[in-house]
């Protein structure tokens, strides 16, 4: 008696492991994109007003970044190419390899770009979505991955030309809202503050199975 009890336990444990095992994958056979104008450069068509909303959005984040880098390197000289300013303080020194710290850990473009791409192939985006292009999917990680890099430079120089700490946290904090502007606006847009047209768009939400990259 003992044993039966002690083997139908052993089932019973068994058949729960797997039932939820089951379920597990069940809850990974389908992902969405994620919520982002950068989505919306290749799920809406070229001609309507969310992939034109997007373009903007981008196109922003793109002419504050690029304006804080032509803002940098004016600081710079062909005897020191990045503007870096001689003795400065152990604190700022210190504040400085901080804020590269900070700088990396906020960013958050490239390695979604990169996840994107290594979760959805080619086949498995045709398979689900056959209306949407895998050229323009590529596109909008590249334009993902390029509003990053130019936040990442820009952290680089803003953290290599300080002198004071202070001015690290705070510049920081400036292009990081440079960089998040696309977000800023798709959030706004979701809560249908620019009309119902985008408002449709944001809340539309895209279930593809992902692909079954392996790791190299």
């Amino acid at each position: 008696g003992d044993v039966n009890e002690e083997v139908k336990e052993t089932v019973d444990r068994a058949l729960y492991a797997i039932q939820n095992d089951e379920a597990d994958e069940d809850s990974i056979t389908e992902m969405k994109f994620p919520g982002s104008t950068y989505t919306l450069l290749f799920t809406s068509p070229i001609i309507s007003i969310p992939f034109i909303f997007a373009s903007m959005s981008t196109l922003l984040c793109y002419i504050c970044l690029l304006l804080s880098l032509f803002n940098l390197f004016s600081e710079s000289s062909p005897d020191n190419l990045f503007g870096v300013p001689a003795g400065v303080k152990p604190e700022v020194r210190g504040a400085q390899y901080v804020g590269v710290l900070v700088g990396v850990l906020m960013e958050e473009e490239v390695p979604d770009a990169i996840q994107l791409f290594r979760t959805f192939s080619k086949e498995s985006l045709y398979n689900n979505v056959p209306k949407l292009s895998y050229k323009r999917f590529l596109f909008s990680c590249i334009c993902r991955s390029i509003n990053g890099y130019l936040y990442l430079l820009s952290v680089f120089l803003v953290i290599v030309q300080a002198d004071n700490v202070l001015d690290i946290f705070y510049d920081l904090l400036a292009l990081q809202f440079a960089q998040s502007i696309d977000d800023v606006s798709f959030n706004l847009a979701r809560k249908e503050m620019f009309g119902a047209t985008l408002f449709a768009a944001t809340n539309h939400d895209h279930m593809i199975e992902p692909s079954t990259r392996k790791n190299s």
